[in-house]
C-alpha cells in the first residue's frame, strides 16, 4: 500500500510540473508558433523513426539517385500523381506528399485538420478526423497549407529530426516559400545541427542539400549557414544555400 501511494504522489507531481511547463513563455527567434522541443540524442534511440517514416526518407533518397541531377518539367511524376493531369505547377510539396503516401505514411489535408481543431466542419471537403494520428505527413501542393497544418496541430518545431518536413522563408518576406524532407540529422553543439535534406523543385530538380542551422542565432533569422569545408562529409549534396536571405521558419513534427 505504501508503495501505491508513494506512486501515486510522484504521478501527481509530474503532472503538476507538465501542467507549470505548458504555460510558460517560448523563447525561439522563429516564429511564434513554433513549439520547442529536446534536442535529439547523436544516436537514435532503439525503435525511435517509425518505420514508416524511414521508408519516406529512404524513398526521398532513392529518387534524388534515380533522377541523377536531370532537369524536370513543371509538369513531372509528382503533379500528375498529384492532379491527375498536366497541370504545371511549383511541385516542392507534391514532391514530399508523393513520398509519403508511396511510402506507406498516413496523410491529411489541411482542411481536415482545420475542421478537427476548430470543431467547424461546415467546409471540410475531407472524410472527417476522430484524432489527430502520432505519425502523419501532409498530402498537400500549397506549402503555405502544408507549414499551417502542422501550426493548428502544434507541431511546427525548431528541433530537426529525420523525416520531419522542413520549410523555408524569406527574410523580411514570406515565411514559407519551400519545402522538403530532412535525411539526416549531425548535433554539431547544443543548439547547432548540420542537417541534410531531399528536396524537390529546386532549379527543377530533385537535390539533396547539407546546411548548417542554428537554433538561436546571433541575428535574428540568420539561421542557416554554408558547412565549413572540414564537415562536409556527406556525398553528393549541395553545400552552397539556397538563396543568401532565406531561413528555416520551422519543421512539420511528422513523428
Amino acid at each position: 500500500m505504501k508503495k501505491l501511494l508513494a506512486g501515486l504522489l510522484v504521478f501527481c507531481a509530474l503532472g503538476t510540473a507538465a501542467a507549470a511547463g505548458d504555460s510558460g513563455p517560448e523563447e525561439s527567434v522563429l516564429p511564434q508558433m513554433l513549439q520547442l522541443e529536446e534536442e535529439p540524442s547523436p544516436s537514435p534511440a532503439p525503435g525511435g523513426i517509425p518505420p514508416q517514416i524511414q521508408a519516406m526518407v529512404d524513398l526521398a533518397t532513392e529518387e534524388f539517385t534515380r533522377r541523377g541531377g536531370k532537369t524536370l518539367k513543371r509538369s513531372n511524376d509528382y503533379t500528375v500523381w498529384y492532379y491527375g493531369d498536366k497541370t504545371a505547377i511549383g511541385w516542392c510539396a507534391a514532391f514530399t506528399s508523393w513520398c509519403a503516401v508511396h511510402a506507406g505514411v498516413e496523410t491529411l489535408k489541411e482542411n481536415q485538420i482545420a475542421a478537427f481543431v476548430t470543431g467547424d466542419d461546415k467546409d471540410l471537403k475531407y472524410e472527417p478526423l476522430q484524432a489527430i494520428p502520432d505519425v502523419f505527413m501532409m498530402r498537400e501542393v500549397n506549402v503555405i497549407r502544408c507549414r499551417n497544418a502542422y501550426i493548428l496541430t502544434e507541431r511546427l518545431v525548431d528541433i530537426p529530426k529525420p523525416g520531419y518536413q522542413i520549410f523555408y522563408g524569406r527574410i523580411g518576406g514570406a515565411p514559407t516559400l519551400h519545402t522538403g524532407l530532412v535525411e539526416t540529422v549531425r548535433v554539431i553543439a547544443p543548439g547547432i545541427y548540420d542537417i541534410t535534406t531531399i528536396e524537390g523543385n529546386v532549379a527543377n530538380r530533385v537535390k539533396r542539400y547539407c546546411i548548417r542551422y542554428t537554433v538561436e542565432p546571433k541575428r535574428k533569422h540568420h539561421n542557416m549557414s554554408a558547412v565549413p569545408a572540414g564537415d562536409r562529409v556527406v556525398q553528393d549534396a549541395q553545400y552552397k544555400l539556397h538563396q543568401p536571405d532565406w531561413y528555416i521558419t520551422g519543421f512539420g513534427r511528422t513523428w
